[in-house]
């Protein structure tokens, strides 16, 4: 995995904002409402060695349990892409 500026600079991870339809707003208006919305957009990059860059999303804050939804806009798909949804024990990883 590389890093935050490394990451910036190849354009594989950035946050990005929207603005579309927002679907919960009361049909009582004739106007159409709009929503801003951010999301994290990552992807991974070729390498002239081969390998390709990619990064790792991580949480700072630590949970001992709970029910973790993952929401996707868009499932990744494709040549060095491994999505993946890790719930670990630092302390024994790997172990």
């Amino acid at each position: 995995y590389v890093g935050k500026n490394r990451a910036l600079e190849l354009n594989i991870a950035n946050i990005t904002t929207e603005t579309g339809p927002d679907v919960f707003a009361s049909s009582d208006t004739n106007a159409a409402t709009r929503k801003e919305e951010q999301f994290v957009y990552m992807k991974s990059a070729p390498t002239e060695k081969g390998p390709r860059e990619s990064v790792r999303l991580e949480g700072k804050t630590r949970y001992d349990r709970g029910l973790f939804i993952l929401d996707l806009r868009h499932m990744p798909a494709g040549c060095g892409v491994w999505p993946a949804w890790w719930l670990t024990d630092e302390k024994h990883w790997p172990d």
